[in-house]
């Protein structure tokens, strides 16, 4: 049970792998931007319960909305967006 990380990262490069080569193909029906929009779209049901999770699990609130915060989000969730661009 040590090394269980192995097999976890191998199964995760390996999903990666496979959702780079589904949004590939993706992008010859729909624009860079608009798969980049449909992972993005897909993986909100994930995040939303991973942080439902991650808040549960440490009995921690939200971070407070305040202009820092939502500067640093949106300058992450761009850079997401290029990022998600180049790769396609």
């Amino acid at each position: 049970m040590d090394h269980f990380w192995i097999v976890l990262t191998v199964l995760a490069a390996l999903l990666q792998a496979i959702r780079t080569a589904a949004q590939r193909d993706l992008n010859k029906h729909l624009s860079t931007l608009a798969t980049t929009y449909v992972r993005s779209l897909f993986g909100l049901p994930v995040l939303a319960l991973y942080l439902a999770v991650v808040l549960a699990a440490t009995g921690e609130r939200l971070p407070t909305f305040n202009f820092p915060f939502l500067a640093y989000t949106f300058v992450g969730a761009m850079a997401q967006v290029l990022a998600t661009s180049l790769l396609i």
